[in-house]
């Protein structure tokens, strides 16, 4: 629901993502770099009209056999408003606690400012699950916390690594 109590509703777009890590792959601290392109695949003005892309810079790390944290900082290019493209610099901060071997959890932070808008921030939380040794699916709800971001937001997501 928007801050004017209006709700819609729909499908939205599809980002593709490839990453490389370059320290931690054999475990220990890690960083990654990844990059993405999201493709305008949404329904009713849900996101992107043209195609937008970036580049995230990640870092995780454990804080116990169980518990572990990411840092993320990213900057990318944006539809505005009324056409053309509009910086995107972002970050957040992750604590995610594996349960099992197959199932975890996590809670976020995370915020987002675009030049000319105002900064939106978010809360999310949500549970993964393992399904085989490179795809991983996961689910969960984003609220806001600055009038900017959404109010609310449920979401799926499936990742594959090759």
């Amino acid at each position: 629901m928007s801050s004017d109590g209006a709700v819609q509703d729909g499908f939205g777009d599809v980002t593709l993502r490839a990453r490389r890590t370059l320290v931690g792959q054999g475990g220990g601290p890690s960083f990654a770099l990844i990059g993405y392109m999201t493709l305008p695949t949404s329904q009713d003005h849900l996101g992107a009209e043209e195609v937008e892309g970036g580049l995230i810079g990640t870092s995780a790390f454990a804080l116990s056999v169980h518990i572990s944290a990411t840092l993320t900082a990213g900057a990318g290019s944006v539809n505005g408003d009324h056409g053309g493209q509009k910086a995107d610099f972002y970050g957040g901060a992750n604590v995610g606690c594996s349960f099992t071997e197959r199932f975890g959890a996590y809670v976020e932070v995370f915020a987002d400012k675009t030049n000319g808008m105002e900064a939106a921030a978010v809360f999310q939380t949500g549970a993964t699950y393992l399904l085989t040794p490179t795809t991983q699916l996961d689910a969960g709800v984003e609220l806001g916390i600055t009038d900017a971001a959404d109010d609310r937001r449920l979401f799926l997501g499936w990742s594959q690594r090759f």
